[in-house]
């Protein structure tokens, strides 16, 4: 494992009733033609490029008039998809119509809904969105301890990953009977595997695409710093909050309690 940034003082956002807090950039991610989405916390906006606002303030309809706290987004074409943490739900935005639909959860905390419609499904807070190279969608529901995946041809919503209760539990077996710590942030590898930043159990824990078993992949469970130029398991994270993969198959951990970004080597 290597720091590529950061320092070892930590950062946090401004408090709840900070007013810069409704502007605090927390994720970036490219569009097409080398536009971004900026995602910003609170009552805010997911501005991109030259400065054009795509997203933010509550409502549905026109995209500029929805999320109330867009924490996460992913891209997949023209569309972006933003994980509204404040109401639950995960919508998705047409840049090129400049519209947006809910394409999961009701607008209200709990869980329910496998098996069946997404936009059907109760989610809690959700806080972290990701695509794979099919358009499954799949949401870090960390208030349910459970990653859960949108299959893009039937839209039918479904666990993958968590078995709802909160802790530690489950590496080496099948992901939806393990326990998580607040799942925050996923990512995917071009082979459909599934990364989780988990928050509150301080690892990366990574679901195999082919036999759907969950192990650890880095973080020895401590929370801390240390382990820089070793393996990445027996390394010390705080706060991994984002996950990201490269073209060459290493991984990148945003570790908010060490104000770092982390890499994993692959292989």
């Amino acid at each position: 494992m290597k720091v590529r940034g950061g320092s070892e003082t930590p950062l946090a956002p401004p408090p709840a009733e900070d007013p810069r807090r409704e502007r605090t950039p927390w994720q970036v991610v490219p569009l097409l033609a080398g536009a971004l989405v900026l995602v910003g916390i609170g009552p805010g906006r997911a501005p991109a490029a030259t400065i054009t606002t795509v997203a933010g303030g509550p409502g549905t309809g026109p995209a500029t008039s929805v999320s109330q706290r867009p924490i996460s987004v992913a891209v997949w074409g023209v569309f972006v998809y933003v994980a509204d943490q404040d109401y639950s739900v995960v919508r998705r935005v047409d840049t090129t119509t400049g519209n947006e639909i809910v394409v999961a959860g009701v607008g209200s905390l709990g869980f329910s809904g496998d098996g069946g419609p997404a936009t059907a499904a109760a989610l809690y807070n959700p806080t972290g969105v990701a695509l794979d190279g099919a358009g499954n969608l799949f949401i870090a529901d960390g208030g349910n301890q459970r990653i859960r995946r949108v299959d893009a041809g039937t839209g039918t919503i479904t666990t993958v990953a968590g078995n709802g209760t909160f802790g530690f539990s489950g590496d080496g077996g099948p992901a939806t009977a393990a326990a998580l710590g607040t799942p925050v942030g996923v990512a995917l590898d071009g082979a459909g595997n599934l990364f989780i930043a988990d928050y509150y159990n301080y690892r990366i824990r990574r679901v195999d695409a082919g036999t759907g078993t969950i192990t650890t992949v880095a973080g020895n469970g401590t929370q801390g710093f240390s382990g820089d130029g070793g393996p990445a398991t027996a390394a010390e994270l705080d706060g991994p909050q984002g996950v990201a993969l490269d073209g060459a198959g290493d991984l990148f951990i945003a570790e908010s309690g060490n104000a770092r970004i982390r890499r994993v080597d692959a292989g």
